[in-house]
Parts: C-alpha cells; structure tokens; sequence
C-alpha cells in the first residue's frame, strides 16, 4: 500500500515539474541543494581553518483530513510540525570536511481519542559525518543520525535509532551536478534505498532542483527572492510506548513502531533578509497521510486533500 502511495505521488511530481519545463524554455537560479552541495566555488575555494555554521527552524499546519482504517472511519485530524536544525562543519584535512550538530523534528496531531493514532511523533537527534573530496569533481557525503525517535511517552532503547545516508555527488559544470546516494535505516518497510537527482540550471533564472526528499522548480524573481513549486516526502519511524495499544484496547500495538509518511504539493517564496538569513513562506495541500504498524499489519490512512502553510527562517554563518 505505501509503494502504491509513493509511486502515485512521484508521478503527480513528474507532472508539477515537467508541464512547466516544457513550456518554459527561459532562465534558471543556481541555488545549492540542501541535501549535498556542489560548485566549482565549494571545491576550489574550500576554507582550510574556519568553522561555517547552518540552522533554520520552521513551523507549519495542515488541517483536517478524515482517517480511515480500511472501510473504518476514526474521525478528522489536523496536524502541527515544527524543527530546528543545526550543524557545524569544519575541515580536519585538505579534503574531508566533518560535520557535527543536532536535529529535533516535531510531529503533533489532533488525533480522535480511543483510536491506534499517536498524538505525537518525535525526533531529537545528533548529526555526524563527513564531506569527503574525492575526486576533481566527486564529492562524498557520509552522515549518521543516532538519537530517539518515538512519541516520547516513556523513553528506552526500543526509541533508539541510527539512520545513515552515504551520498555522491558528481560536478558537470556550473549548470549541472548530479547526485547519487543511499539510505538505511532498519526500522524501515524498504531498508536501504538508493536514490538519484541532478540540479540543473536549464536557463538564466530557472533551476531544476530534482531531490528526494523535497524536489523543486526554482525561479529567481529578484537576486534576494526565489519562488518554487514542489513536493515534500515528510516523515520516518518512531517507536510508540509500551502501553500505547493497552490503552487503546489494542495491547498488540505497545511497544510497536510506525512508519509515518505524508506528502504535500505546493509552493512558496524564499526571501534573503541578508546574505546570511533567509525567510521562507510556504502554503500547498497534504496530500495524503499514512501510518503503518508493519509487524501488525495495520494500515491507517487520510488521502483526502487538505491546505497547509508553513514558514522557516535559515541562517549561515
């Protein structure tokens, strides 16, 4: 059910990016990617002692959407998220870069009472890895995430996991690198899954940002403002606690884990306050949402489209 989910929304993707490349054929921006950046800049000029920094918080609200489990109607349910990230990065050799910080990402949801649905889903995490300069124009990224994932009822090492990303990237030319990666986590339905995408700058104020999690189509209205349509695979596995099912009438369900996913389509504005800071404003429809306790085979799902809207702040320094 999931693959079929996934599937149906990377091609409800495919036509968000693809109508408007085919009917656009004028400029594109050159922002980095967020999840491995490359330029001819980050490889050459590269700082050999200093220490840059990143963090961005957000917050976003979607309404109600119906929850269903198979024929089952639970109620309506709105969701809040909000997280904060931060990270460090320095060089320890002429090409490896560490990378050091911490994550916290924040599920609330207005679920019905007396239903197996989480009121909260949790994330608060450690970041490590390493930037690696592999070749003239590879890059190599190696990141692990311990920390707990879980609704934070009562905290153990069922709560305890390590996804870890291992991601390559290959630089083209100014207007296109290519990306390649893979990601495990154990707790998942897939445990290891590869991935591809490319950046491409297909004209002077267009960019094509095509990553999972979060791909774009990237127009650059002034030097200070960048607006986009998109997509955004939100989500990931988190233990529930040990009476959760008992007190549902579902004790099968204590100690359980559910792989959440839900998935938006929308647009937004990212507007440079200082060359260091950068506000986003953001608003789209959920899609759909889906739990999924595998080891009981229970699926609880809302694909009736609802709005949402969201804002972040980043800063580098």
């Amino acid at each position: 059910m999931m693959a079929e989910r996934v599937t149906q929304f990377l091609f409800a993707i495919s036509l968000i990016v693809a109508n408007p490349l085919l009917a656009q054929q004028v400029p594109i921006d050159s922002g980095e990617p967020e999840w491995l950046r490359v330029s001819d800049t980050d490889i050459e000029t590269r700082p050999t002692t200093s220490i840059s920094h990143e963090a961005d918080v957000g917050f976003s609200y979607s309404g109600e959407m119906g929850v269903d489990q198979g024929t089952r109607d639970l109620g309506d349910q709105d969701a809040f998220n909000s997280y904060v990230n931060y990270t460090a990065a320095f060089p320890i050799h002429e090409s490896i870069q560490a990378r050091v910080g911490f994550s916290w990402d924040r599920y609330s949801f207005g679920a019905p009472s007396a239903t197996p649905l989480p009121d909260t889903l949790q994330q608060t995490s450690l970041n490590i890895g390493f930037d690696i300069e592999l070749a003239d124009k590879w890059l190599m990224r190696l990141e692990a995430a311990p920390g707990i994932y879980s609704d934070f009822e009562d905290i153990s090492l069922t709560d305890v996991n390590v996804p870890v990303i291992l991601g390559f990237s290959y630089f083209v030319n100014s207007e296109l690198q290519w990306f390649f990666g893979v990601s495990a986590d154990f707790r998942r339905e897939i445990p290891i899954l590869p991935g591809v995408g490319v950046r491409w700058q297909f004209a002077e104020d267009w960019t094509l940002m095509f990553l999972l999690p979060k791909p774009q189509l990237q127009y650059q209205i002034h030097p200070a403002v960048t607006a986009y349509v998109g997509a955004d695979l939100k989500g990931g596995n988190y233990a529930v606690s040990k009476d959760f099912g008992t007190d549902i009438g579902q004790p099968n369900l204590d100690n359980e884990v559910v792989e959440y996913l839900e998935a938006r389509l929308g647009g937004g504005v990212n507007y440079k306050l200082h060359p260091a800071v950068t506000v986003g404003v953001e608003a789209g429809a959920v899609m759909f949402r889906q739990y999924d306790f595998q080891d009981d085979d229970l699926t609880l799902q809302s694909d009736e489209p609802v709005p949402y809207g969201a804002i972040s702040l980043k800063a580098t320094f």
